[in-house]
This record gives C-alpha cells, sequence and structure tokens, in this order.
C-alpha cells in the first residue's frame, strides 16, 4: 500500500513538473506565433508566473492526495470485512 502511494505521489509531481518545464518554453513560442514580439514578451511573462507557482500547486496536490488516501485507510479501519461462501 505505502509504495502505491509514494509512486503516485511522485508520478503527480513529475507531471506538474514537466508541465511546469513546457509552459517556461512553449508560452513565449506560442505567444510569438499568435501576436509577435508582444505576445512573445507576454509569453515569457506567463512562463515565469506559472514557474514560480505551478511547482507549489504540485506539492499540494500531491500531499492532498496523499492525505486523502491516508484518511480513505483511517476510516476503513473499523469495518469487518464480508464474506460471501455462495
Amino acid at each position: 500500500m505505502l509504495r502505491s502511494f509514494n509512486f503516485i505521489c511522485l508520478f503527480f509531481f513529475l507531471f506538474f513538473f514537466t508541465r511546469q518545464v513546457s509552459g517556461v518554453v512553449m508560452d513565449p513560442y506560442r505567444g510569438a506565433r499568435s501576436e509577435g514580439v508582444g505576445g512573445f514578451f507576454r509569453g515569457v511573462k506567463s512562463g515565469v508566473t506559472g514557474a514560480a507557482v505551478k511547482p507549489l500547486v504540485a506539492v499540494l496536490d500531491a500531499a492532498t492526495f496523499g492525505f486523502e488516501q491516508v484518511a480513505d485507510q483511517i476510516g476503513n479501519l473499523g469495518e469487518v470485512p464480508v464474506r460471501h461462501f455462495f
């Protein structure tokens, strides 16, 4: 259980981290293609802002998922499994 929990949290973190890196590169490119030089600088601003905010979001999202899983397991502690013999 704990191994899969750690794997899922790592997956969420890496997913958001790669999106952050791609935003820094792709936002200026998309801005330049659509609006020229002004769009490029807007894209740089957007990419840098995203680079500052997205890692925090990734960490908080992974932690939230982890805490939800722990809460689910704690909630299941008092339950008795039902066995069907038919």
